[in-house]
């Protein structure tokens, strides 16, 4: 929950960048808030993922939920969420 409240404030003041006639900034802003695999924040979420103990047990469902809460305040793109599920089930579920 408290992730959807921060998004919700994330988008509003970007939202009101735009309003003011900020459209560049609130452009930037926008691009700011999507990880991609190159960002440092992308490594930090794998290595606190790898302190999981509960993944392999999870549904795709969950590991979604529990990777949107580890991202937050960033965002990340349904494509993005599946290539993160396969690097965390190949590190993490037992062969």
């Amino acid at each position: 929950m408290q992730d959807k409240r921060l998004e919700t404030m994330q988008s509003m003041l970007i939202t009101m960048e735009k309003e003011r006639g900020h459209s560049e900034k609130a452009a930037r802003w926008s691009e700011w808030r999507k990880i991609s695999e190159s960002r440092r924040e992308w490594q930090i979420v794998l290595d606190r993922l790898r302190t999981c103990r509960s993944w392999e047990k999870w549904s795709v469902i969950e590991k979604t939920d529990y990777a949107k809460i580890l991202f937050s305040p960033l965002t990340v793109d349904d494509e993005l969420l599946k290539v993160f599920i396969r690097k965390g089930d190949s590190m993490l579920v037992s062969n």
